[in-house]
């Protein structure tokens, strides 16, 4: 059994008086499953963190490595299928990958999304996105998922370089997340 477990307590990513702190980061992995557990405050309120999380036509904004993202079809107002293109690189390889997902909205405290494995690059996943409001107009996000790719990951480097642009993604997201659903200034 490989697990390579990065507990980060309390990590300041940017200036102390109004910055995302991160409170979990966990990844692991083991036979072929890669599983995040993320829990990180972010100095805005729930409402607008929500909203981002949903404006799925626009979640490049969110991260580098989602290059194109559309809200295919909806079932319901709160039930919709979404489709991303991802590139990823690691080391001196990219490689580009699409997922698609069954999104569940349950407004405004939580979004999950099952991986739909026909149309997508990985045999199975889920995440789920729990948006809880703090005093201060801040508020924690705690995000888990499970991935399993669904193409070739050379053991023994793989798994650690998949693991460090998780890890930097998800910093770098909850950055961009925090900018994006914070108020603008009067």
């Amino acid at each position: 059994m490989r697990e390579v477990t990065l507990a980060l307590g309390l990590w300041v990513i940017a200036d102390v008086a109004e910055a995302a702190v991160i409170h979990v980061l966990e990844i692991t992995h083991e036979h072929g499953e890669y599983r995040v557990d993320f829990v990180v405050r972010v100095q805005a309120p729930a409402r607008s963190v929500y909203r981002v999380l949903t404006d799925y036509d626009r979640l490049e904004r969110l991260s580098t490595v989602i290059t194109a993202a559309t809200l295919e079809a909806s079932s319901g107002p709160h039930r919709h299928r979404v489709s991303s293109v991802l590139e990823a690189c690691v080391a001196w390889v990219c490689r580009t990958m699409t997922q698609v997902q069954a999104v569940t909205e349950r407004p405004p405290r939580s979004v999950d999304a099952e991986i739909l494995p026909g149309p997508s690059d990985f045999e199975r996943g889920h995440s789920r996105w729990r948006i809880l409001e703090l005093d201060g107009g801040s508020t924690r996000l705690v995000y888990h998922a499970t991935v399993v790719p669904d193409f070739w990951v050379p053991p023994v480097i793989g798994p650690w370089l998949i693991e460090r642009t998780f890890r930097r993604e998800l910093v770098d997201a909850a950055r961009r997340l925090e900018e994006l659903a914070a108020p603008s200034p009067p």
